[in-house]
């Protein structure tokens, strides 16, 4: 079973992380970047003719589509570093039958909560988290659906995942670019469902927090 998994940096938004985990057989490490990387990973150029934030959340989200071949996919945002081997967990995941695997939200119960702090934080604009809030409304998404944090995301490869990733990028081009503020949404949108791993992004067994976000 190959694995694909990847991160980005781009925009001098976070420094590089070391991959320090024993390289497994199938395993592919691809790091999108602006810049030289290094550090166990192979980079991909990208030029950000949209901007740094749009380019690495379309790698981010559309992973599934555009490198169908893999059989999975584990994303790591830049502030994520692998403390344990991989494949162990993973063929858990496979086995169980699970599409899609994240810690639960440290802070929130679901996407509003989501877009109200996106709002609060300045992170985007209020039109665009606006927008966000009125795609879920018009869909009766309950308040208090649950939420997880996409900085660690694990996806399965088949139909239902590209599905997700299609419906889900739609939502955010529409909308913002925060992708927690749409992710449960096109979950439910395609009827799936999330795995949730134990413990939360800051605080697990399986990955380092290191925070970043230099700009």
């Amino acid at each position: 079973m190959d694995g694909l998994i990847l991160t980005s940096v781009l925009g001098n938004y976070d420094a590089p992380r070391k991959v320090k985990v024993k390289r497994e057989p199938g395993i592919r490490y691809w790091m999108f970047a602006d810049k030289d990387c290094g550090g166990g990973w192979q980079a991909t150029r990208i030029e950000c003719k949209r901007g740094a934030l749009f380019h690495a959340r379309q790698v981010k989200v559309c992973a599934p589509m555009l490198y169908p071949t893999f059989d999975w996919f584990l994303w790591l945002d830049g502030t994520m570093q692998l403390k344990v081997e991989v494949l162990p967990w993973v063929s858990k995941l496979l086995e169980s039958g699970v599409n899609f695997a994240a810690f639960k939200h440290r802070e929130w119960p679901c996407a509003y909560r989501e877009i109200n702090a996106c709002k609060e934080r300045g992170k985007d604009s209020e039109k665009n988290l606006d927008a966000a809030r009125l795609l879920l409304r018009s869909s009766d998404f309950p308040v208090g659906y649950g939420q997880v944090e996409t900085g660690f995301l694990w996806r399965r490869s088949c139909p239902e995942v590209r599905e997700h990733a299609r419906i889900w990028w739609d939502a955010m081009k529409k909308t913002t670019m925060r992708d927690q503020a749409t992710f449960m949404w096109a979950l439910k949108e395609c009827g799936q469902e999330v795995e949730l791993l134990p413990g939360v992004n800051t605080k697990n067994k399986l990955v380092r927090y290191k925070p970043g976000h230099r700009k």
